[in-house]
């Protein structure tokens, strides 16, 4: 399309020469971003096409290609800051949003940072995730309490209500118990409340269940020796 420019300034279009060939040189960034030949190729196309009667400053187009330059500059220094930060990573525990996930989120260790189809992205247990979904650098003992609070969550959450619960959960219940019992004070910090409520009700629950099954079972023995005497 070509350009539409009314009393020296551009009102609407690219040119496309000069767009495809930008297009080319900078595929791996974003499509909205604007070349300094794009830029230049506007400029110069403004400056042919300004009112004669009311020419443009020349120190107006000098401060407008130094301003796109600086804010230029400033966008490559950041991503190769970002970059950098990224490669950073390596060797450090991490948590990473990941919606395949029954937690939403995946800790471990970063292996090593590469990019793939123009995005970095970081290694973390044989599986590669966007540098992107980074939720947090924590350091061991929080990614370890992380980790395991994530773990006996998902285990609560698979655990049915007490008012539900039967004696078929006694050992489900029982290795939750035991896998509470072993965290350390700081680890538990990072369990809810809720959970450790839900745990204790569960317990006292099947305590009920097997003190009735017990009386069931002692009033059967009581009625079998009955009827045999």
């Amino acid at each position: 399309m070509a350009l539409t420019i009314e009393n020296g300034q551009i009102v609407s279009g690219t040119d496309t020469s000069k767009a495809t060939a930008s297009t080319t040189n900078t595929t791996s960034k974003d499509a909205n971003s604007i070349s300094a030949d794009t830029f230049l190729t506007l400029l110069v196309a403004e400056m042919q096409n300004q009112d004669p009667l009311e020419p443009t400053d020349n120190t107006e187009w000098v401060s407008q290609y130094a301003t796109f330059t600086q804010v230029q500059e400033i966008s490559e220094i950041k991503e190769t800051v970002d970059n950098n930060s990224a490669y950073d990573l390596v060797g450090k525990s991490v948590i990473v949003v990941d919606d395949s996930s029954s937690t939403g989120y995946t800790t471990g260790v970063v292996d090593y940072v590469t990019e793939e189809d123009g995005e970095l992205v970081m290694s973390i247990g044989d599986n590669l995730y966007p540098v992107s979904d980074l939720d947090s650098v924590v350091s061991a003992d929080y990614l370890e309490a992380v980790s395991l609070s994530l773990t006996f969550e998902a285990v609560m959450n698979a655990l049915p209500d007490a008012d539900s619960v039967t004696s078929d959960y006694t050992d489900a219940v029982a290795a939750a118990r035991e896998a509470y019992d072993s965290m350390t004070t700081y680890q538990k910090t990072f369990i809810a409340s809720s959970y450790v409520t839900k745990l204790t009700e569960l317990e006292a629950a099947l305590e009920k269940l097997a003190a009735s099954e017990e009386t069931t079972e002692e009033t059967s023995d009581t009625t079998d020796t009955t009827d045999t005497e």
